[in-house]
């Protein structure tokens, strides 16, 4: 008798063991990850400050070493039409990463002279930084103000996305029946 609750009990703790890899999965961490990012993504949004003109980036080489070049002189190598930072802000697939990121997507190294901001494709966000933490006396935080306000209905989308993975890995597993 001793010995069938023992393989009862080994049973069990092996199916247990199969949902806790199931969860640790960096595919059903992400999926259950996806729906509250995008709640998080959608609040941040609006917060981003948006310009009423055109900004562009150069390329200025320096004339004397530790010195920079006048301020608009050089080549434009981008030009960011209003908006650009709010567009750019998603949800990040970083390939090794088993967490959802959330942040500004930054164009592709080598893409030449380009125009960012047009169409939500062709998006450069890399000055957000400068924005949130303060460049020349400006600094707009987006994100955490974003996530603290909907932080309770993250935790519910959270919540019920565990328990739903957590259902369909027991039904899978066989251990809620």
């Amino acid at each position: 008798m001793a010995e069938l609750k023992l393989e009862g009990l080994k049973s069990t703790l092996k199916k247990l063991d199969q949902i806790q890899k199931g969860i640790s999965e960096r595919k059903t961490r992400r999926l259950i990850m996806r729906k509250p990012a995008k709640v998080v993504v959608d609040a941040a949004k609006p917060a981003i400050p948006t310009s009423s003109r055109i900004h562009y980036r150069y390329n200025t080489p320096k004339l004397v070493k530790g010195r920079r070049a006048k301020k608009g002189s050089g080549v434009v190598v981008a030009a960011y039409i209003p908006g650009n930072l709010r567009k750019s802000i998603k949800r990040l697939n970083f390939r090794k990463s088993a967490s959802e990121w959330i942040g500004p997507k930054l164009s592709k190294r080598g893409t030449g002279k380009s125009v960012f901001g047009l169409n939500e494709t062709k998006v450069d966000g890399y000055y957000a930084t400068f924005i949130a933490k303060g460049a020349a006396n400006f600094r707009r935080r987006f994100l955490e103000p974003a996530l603290a306000a909907k932080a309770n209905e993250v935790l519910k989308l959270t919540e019920a996305a565990v328990d739903k993975e957590l259902g369909r890995l027991e039904n899978k597993t066989g251990l809620g029946k």
